[in-house]
């Protein structure tokens, strides 16, 4: 697996993202040429441990495209968050990545 590191950027307010390259024999089928996420982090150390998670997902994704397995686009892939105030764990999915609600 490549280093983790590589995919993260920050954006002008500090907060990390995950950001990779489609392959370009995927991009047509995905119809993106990059695939960016919000980490919801503004800490170095966190957005390392979630940018592997996405990382093993987008690896997975890419090979599931690749087998050309139906309904590519509704796979569900994010990091798992834990709301503080209930202890639920909130899954951040692909076609709602900032839109996550809590829990109340």
């Amino acid at each position: 697996m490549a280093n983790p590191s590589a995919y993260i950027q920050s954006s002008r307010h500090h907060v990390y993202y995950f950001r990779i390259r489609v392959p370009l024999h995927l991009q047509a089928q995905l119809k993106r040429t990059y695939i960016r996420r919000s980490l919801q982090t503004k800490c170095r150390r966190q957005a390392g441990m979630r940018c592997a998670e996405l990382l093993q997902q987008a690896d997975t994704l890419f090979d599931c495209a690749d087998s050309k397995v139906a309904d590519v686009g509704k796979i569900q892939w994010g990091y798992e968050k834990v709301d503080k105030a209930s202890g639920a764990a909130l899954s951040l999915s692909a076609e709602e990545p900032s839109r996550a609600k809590k829990a109340p």
